[in-house]
C-alpha cells in the first residue's frame, strides 16, 4: 500500500528546509555583529546578501522545480 501525502504537508517540508537554510545565516549574522571589532570599517556589511540571496533564491527554485517534477513524473507513473 503507498502512502498518501497531502500537498500541505509538503508545503510545510519546504518551509521548514527554507527555515533551516536561513538559521545559519541569522545565528552567523548575529555572531559577527556582537565579536565586531572597533577597527573595521563601519561601512563593510557583516553578511553578503547579495550571495545570501542567490543562495536562498536558487533553493527556493529547486524546491519548486522539485515540487513540478515529482507532481507530473508522479502522475505519469500512476497511468501506467
Amino acid at each position: 500500500m503507498r502512502a498518501h501525502t497531502w500537498p500541505g504537508s509538503r508545503f510545510i517540508k519546504a518551509s521548514l528546509a527554507l527555515v533551516l537554510l536561513l538559521l545559519p545565516a541569522a545565528f552567523a549574522a548575529a555572531a559577527a555583529a556582537s565579536s565586531a571589532s572597533p577597527s573595521r570599517a563601519e561601512d563593510e556589511p557583516v553578511v553578503n546578501w547579495t550571495w545570501l540571496g542567490m543562495g536562498l533564491g536558487g533553493a527556493i527554485i529547486l524546491l519548486v522545480l522539485m515540487y513540478l517534477m515529482a507532481r507530473f513524473v508522479g502522475s505519469r507513473q500512476k497511468r501506467d
